[in-house]
């Protein structure tokens, strides 16, 4: 018998990995930290560790505070997917908010390896560089590409020249 995906809107896609994700990042984007935590943990109980799972959970925990657990989190989801930007943006946040800006630079050239475009990252990259000695204010505004996208959608953030 041949198996196939459950169907969006269907009642298996509802408890599938998928359905789960989508019901969790809403709930994470509408500010429902705790129930979108509790919808995760269940999520990864029922489907085991998988990073697309793994990732926007340590992002709660991180949204409501628990500052020390995402860093483990992001760890695991790299090491089952070394391609997932939002881990590696969000490992290199973790450790920069515990002043590691070594590993905090190192996570998040990745992470703007992975999207160049993303100003967050470049943005935080900067910072960690920055606070490194790396770089100095100036070359960090130059640095950030022309016209990049917010991440709303918003508009556009604008860089002067040098």
């Amino acid at each position: 018998m041949q198996r196939t995906a459950p169907q969006r809107g269907g009642m298996g896609w509802r408890n599938s990995p998928r359905g789960l994700l989508a019901r969790a990042t809403n709930l994470l984007f509408q500010g429902a930290y705790r129930p979108a935590l509790k919808l995760l943990r269940a999520a990864l109980v029922q489907h085991g560790s998988d990073p697309a799972i793994l990732t926007p959970y340590a992002d709660g925990l991180d949204l409501t505070g628990r500052i020390a657990q995402p860093k483990e989190i992001y760890g695991k989801a790299l090491a089952l997917d070394a391609g997932l930007f939002q881990a590696w943006y969000g490992r290199g946040c973790a450790e920069l908010c515990f002043e590691a800006c070594a590993p905090a630079s190192t996570c998040l050239r990745r992470a703007v390896e992975l999207q160049p475009k993303d100003w967050e990252a470049r943005s935080y990259l900067g910072k960690a560089l920055f606070h490194m000695g790396e770089v100095d204010a100036r070359s960090m505004n130059s640095e950030l590409p022309r016209n990049a996208r917010m991440p709303n959608g918003a508009g556009m953030l604008s860089v002067k020249s040098p």
